[in-house]
């Protein structure tokens, strides 16, 4: 029987809702080791959080503690604002992805805590409603600098260049 069960049954590892990730018919073959669905957690009982695969090139700058704005394809920044978050994990090992040229890169994942654990609230007070896999870009703030000091090192950068 557990030898079936393994075969031919799917057990989640976590209780939620499941969505499926493509259109199913009922007697259609399945690949082994195929994604079938994902299992969506309930964001009421369980905090949100984020996940972002980062570049390791400049890696060296971003550490556990830093904020970070979150910026969700769905919703203009113009319009909605940004979302604040913690980078809350690191890791310290790189995965390797190819782009859609071809060429081999290194990528970091990291895990945010968001300033609201329960609700998405931008910084311009503007409640957006969950959807489970939501897309969208950090930006890492890994040192807080005035501008004057970042036109003074613009200027050295492009003296140093020439």
């Amino acid at each position: 029987i557990a030898s079936w069960e393994q075969r031919y049954t799917i057990i989640a590892p976590i209780e939620g809702k499941l969505e499926f990730l493509q259109f199913w018919e009922n007697d259609q073959f399945v690949n082994a080791g195929q994604e079938l669905f994902s299992v969506v957690v309930n964001s009421e009982k369980n905090a949100l959080k984020g996940e972002v695969f980062i570049p390791a090139i400049g890696l060296g700058k971003v550490k556990t503690g830093q904020n970070a704005l979150i910026y969700l394809n769905d919703y203009p920044f113009n319009e909605y604002g940004n979302i604040e978050g913690v980078i809350s994990n690191l890791s310290n090992i790189s995965s390797t992805s190819r782009t859609l040229q071809g060429a081999m890169t290194y990528l970091n994942m990291a895990n945010i805590t968001l300033k609201h654990p329960n609700e998405l609230i931008t910084d311009h007070q503007i409640k957006i409603p969950f959807k489970p896999s939501m897309k969208g870009r950090i930006s890492i703030i890994t040192e807080d600098k005035r501008l004057l000091q970042r036109m003074f090192e613009s200027i050295r950068t492009l003296t140093q260049k020439g």
